[in-house]
Formats: structure tokens, C-alpha cells, sequence
């Protein structure tokens, strides 16, 4: 009977650094919330036909303008889903910044790992 003990801390798979993983479960949960916040917005905030950005000529500036205005004059459920977007797409930006932190760290590990895939074994043939 052979008994398995297990020395050391548990390994982790390669590139999955767990701050990284907790950011994008939090933005995904973000995500869904953003989503359920369009949806009551879209049923049940009447958004008056004319305010800033209705008629914007460059798309960016109208976006702007509209956020702008959203915030201090939208409805609790409008204002909610502007906000929200704003700290999504800042939140997603430093999401960004944390991976290519992540992989630059482990760019070594990577290019290692594919060089000795790559390399050809001794009796020519390539390593598939």
C-alpha cells in the first residue's frame, strides 16, 4: 500500500495571479449589475427628448455632455447606471494595467515554455 504525501505549498497554474482573478469576477459582477441597471433604466426612466449631446455633431463630445448632465439631473435609476459605467470603465482601465503587469512578470516563463516546445528533439523530428 502506498500512501501520497504532499510536501509544500499547493502549485498555482501558470498566469493566473489571484488579485487579477478577484478584479475580473468583481468587474464581471459589475458587469451583470450595469446590465440590470440599463434594463430598468430603459423600462422605466423617461429621458426628456431634448437635454445636452441630443445633438451633438461629434459622438465623444455628445457623451460627454450627456454624462454630464446625467449625473446631477438623471433619476436615481439613470444616475445609478452613469455612474456605474463610469467606475467600469475606469475600473477595466486599471484591470488592464494590472495583466500587462502580470504578463510582462511572466514573459520569461512563456517564452522559456515555448522555446522548449519548439526546439527539435535529438533525432530531428520537431516536439508536437
Amino acid at each position: 500500500m502506498t500512501t501520497m504525501t504532499t510536501a509544500g505549498p499547493r502549485p498555482r497554474a501558470a498566469g493566473l495571479d489571484p488579485r487579477a482573478l478577484l478584479i475580473n469576477l468583481i468587474l464581471c459582477l459589475a458587469l451583470i449589475g450595469q446590465f440590470l441597471l440599463g434594463m430598468v433604466t430603459n423600462l422605466f426612466v423617461t429621458i426628456p427628448p431634448q437635454h445636452p449631446g441630443v445633438d451633438a455633431h461629434e459622438y465623444f463630445t455628445g457623451v460627454a455632455r450627456v454624462i454630464g448632465w446625467a449625473i446631477p439631473h438623471g433619476t436615481g435609476w439613470l444616475t445609478a447606471h452613469v455612474l456605474l459605467g463610469l467606475v467600469l470603465v475606469v475600473a477595466g482601465l486599471a484591470d488592464l494595467a494590472t495583466i500587462r503587469r502580470v504578463r510582462r512578470a511572466m514573459s520569461g516563463a512563456g517564452t522559456s515554455a515555448t522555446g522548449a516546445w519548439a526546439a527539435p528533439r535529438p533525432d530531428g523530428e520537431r516536439a508536437d
